[in-house]
């Protein structure tokens, strides 16, 4: 009753042909009071329909008349095709001061890596509530404004990194992770090389293949096989690398730079590995020639690798084969080696089982392997008649003169 008070007053007279002007009389104060029906403000909130990833968008809230004390408006920015790495989501006050009808607003966008469309990234600003002012009534909650998210005058990538072991025991699978510094909208594809550094092929296997970080997620973890040998490894000898060779897909602006490689040096497992050595060789000869045999590692040595083979009787004699300890080497790097055991030729008769003899390993060293490989079984080879007969000279020699009465001696050989 005493805040809306007008008067209406005398200020001046003039004419009428009196003698004199009249006193002013008093003023008559009048009360406005409230009408029957309650009146509220109009309130109105305009903004950007569009802004670039990374800047403010503005907004303006605006009220058909001065309230007389602060109006506070409630304000939300929520998501309607956007998601948290665009815009944040929030609720938040903003007031209208006392005496005045206005206020501008902003709300700060994220600047990403995606591809951004008109329909693919919009946020809305709403009105939630109202309070203050001082009005009859609160006023209807104006229409949200939407606005969308453009891509900016930059292209910008994500970030790609790659992580994995630095070392992993012989014959057991290392781990590795790709991580994108944001979620890409459609599927991400990698594709990793592995390959040697100073490995080889028995260690790893090289290999292209493809990765793929899927929608809405940020990374994805992978392994890489290794193969057990028995050659001992040591930090600067079994080193493999995993690295990236191409991206596509994902819906970025740009794909991002390749990551940098990891390298993984594979170490001796908890047990002690040894190569399979094996000796093959004619099972039969002919007197006079030469047997072959063929000694063979399972894998390729690092350095030479020394056998030392017995060649024996077992039923032969010396006149068919010479009995011998000797050195044979399978070279580093490779994984058989030839030799020859001659034969003598002789004028008997011989029989399978009357001229056999062995070729047996007695001991190996050298390879660099975990440990030494067992001895193979031995290599039996009968030594057969030729396909010429021979026959075996024999001379006869004597006295060529001789006393009457004595003895002449002769001798057959």
């Amino acid at each position: 009753a005493d805040d809306d008070v007008f008067t209406v007053s005398v200020n001046a007279t003039s004419g009428g042909d009196f003698e004199a002007q009249p006193t002013a009389p008093a003023a008559v104060e009048t009360t406005i009071n409230d009408g029957t029906t309650t009146d509220a403000p109009t309130l109105r909130l305009t903004g950007d329909a569009s802004v670039n990833e990374g800047e403010a968008a503005s907004y303006t809230l605006t009220l058909s008349e001065a309230p007389t004390a602060d109006f506070t408006v409630t304000i939300v920015v929520g998501h309607k095709t956007t998601e948290d790495g665009d815009v944040t989501p929030v609720t938040r006050d903003v007031v209208i001061a006392a005496n005045t009808t206005s206020v501008d607003f902003t709300i700060d966008t994220l600047n990403d890596s995606l591809n951004e469309s008109a329909d693919d990234d919009v946020f809305t600003v709403s009105v939630n509530a109202t309070s203050g002012g001082d009005f009859e009534a609160q006023p209807t909650a104006p229409a949200a404004v939407e606005t969308t998210i453009n891509d900016g005058t930059t292209t910008d990538a994500p970030t790609l990194t790659l992580t994995g072991d630095a070392s992993v025991i012989e014959g057991e699978a290392a781990s590795y992770t790709l991580t994108l510094s944001e979620a890409p909208t459609a599927d991400f594809t990698v594709t990793v090389v592995i390959g040697h550094k100073t490995t080889e092929d028995g260690d790893v296997t090289p290999v292209t293949r493809d990765v793929v970080i899927a929608a809405n997620t940020t990374s994805v973890n992978f392994t890489v096989d290794t193969l057990d040998d028995s050659l001992n490894e040591s930090a600067d000898d079994d080193v493999f690398t995993v690295s990236v060779n191409a991206t596509s897909g994902g819906d970025f602006e740009a794909q991002p730079t390749a990551p940098t490689a990891v390298e993984t040096t594979i170490n001796d497992g908890t047990t002690t590995d040894a190569p399979t050595l094996t000796l093959t060789g004619d099972a039969s000869v002919n007197e006079g020639e030469a047997a072959s045999y063929t000694l063979t590692l399972s894998e390729a040595p690092t350095a030479d690798f020394t056998v030392t083979i017995v060649v024996a009787h077992k039923t032969t004699e010396d006149g068919d084969v010479t009995p011998v300890t000797r050195d044979v080497v399978i070279a580093a790097n490779t994984t058989s080696i030839d030799f020859t055991v001659d034969t003598l030729d002789d004028s008997l008769n011989e029989s399978a089982d009357d001229d056999v003899f062995t070729v047996s390993v007695n001991a190996t060293s050298g390879g660099d392997f975990e440990a030494q490989p067992s001895a193979p079984a031995a290599v039996e080879t009968t030594i057969n008649d030729g396909t010429t007969t021979d026959a075996p000279t024999l001379t006869l020699t004597g006295n060529a003169s001789v006393n009457e009465g004595e003895a002449a001696s002769y001798t057959l050989t």
